[in-house]
C-alpha cells in the first residue's frame, strides 16, 4: 500500500472514529517524513531541505519528525524521486526536473537552457504561476506535488583558450549539465563520455 493512500486512510479512521465517539480523545502520533539529498552538509540543497524542516516545524504547529538522508544514501535524484512517486522510502527532495521525464515528459522544460532572462524574470515566471501545467501533470502522472522551484542559477564555460565569438566556440568540448534538454540544446544532443562538444 502506498504511504500517501495510506496516511489519509489513517486520517479518515481517525476522524471517523472521533465523531463517533466524541466522548473519546483519541492521540495521533506525529507525522514521520523522510528526506533524500545526494550531498553533504555544506551543499546548498542540504540546507535548504533542513530549513525546509525548520519552517515546517514552526508554522505547522503539530509535531513532525523529520530524517534527512544525506550523501546519496538513498540513492540519487531519479531514484529517490521514484520511491516518491511509487510513495515509498522518500517523501521529500530536491531533484532536477529531468528526472521527473519518466512520468511527466514535460517536465524537463522547467530546466531548459535560456529560457529565463535571470533570476528575476524566473521568479516572476513562478510567482505568477506559468509553471502550473507542468505541475499538474508531474502531480497526475507521478503523483509527487512540486512544493516550490530553486537554482535558475548562472551557468559557466570555462576554457583553456580564449574565446572572442561563436565560432571560437565550434568544436570546444564542454562539459553540460546531465539533462538530455542541455546537451541538445547546447551540443546538438550529441553525448560523448569524454565531454560534450559544442
Amino acid at each position: 500500500m502506498k504511504r500517501r493512500s495510506f496516511l489519509a486512510g489513517i486520517g479518515a479512521t481517525t476522524a471517523a472514529a472521533t465523531i463517533g465517539m466524541p466522548s473519546i480523545l483519541r492521540a495521533q502520533a506525529p507525522i514521520s517524513l523522510n528526506g533524500a539529498v545526494q550531498f553533504n552538509d555544506d551543499h546548498a540543497f542540504n540546507r535548504a531541505l533542513l530549513r525546509f524542516e525548520e519552517l515546517v516545524k514552526k508554522y505547522y504547529g503539530k509535531p513532525v519528525n523529520f530524517t534527512l538522508h544525506r550523501n546519496s544514501s538513498l540513492g540519487l535524484e531519479k531514484q529517490y524521486f521514484e520511491y516518491m512517486s511509487q510513495g515509498k522510502a522518500v517523501d521529500y527532495g530536491i531533484v532536477s526536473p529531468a528526472h521527473m521525464s519518466t512520468f511527466a515528459k514535460a517536465a524537463p522544460f522547467i530546466d531548459a537552457p535560456f529560457v529565463f532572462k535571470g533570476i528575476e524574470h524566473m521568479n516572476k515566471v513562478v510567482e505568477a504561476n506559468i509553471l502550473a501545467p507542468i505541475a499538474d501533470e508531474v502531480a497526475a502522472k507521478a503523483e509527487v506535488v512540486l512544493i516550490g522551484y530553486s537554482g535558475g542559477g548562472i551557468r559557466n564555460i570555462f576554457a583553456n583558450k580564449p574565446l572572442k565569438n561563436l565560432a571560437d566556440l565550434k568544436g570546444l568540448k564542454v562539459r553540460v549539465q546531465g539533462a538530455p534538454i542541455w546537451s541538445k540544446t547546447l551540443c546538438g544532443g550529441r553525448h560523448e563520455p569524454d565531454g560534450d562538444r559544442l
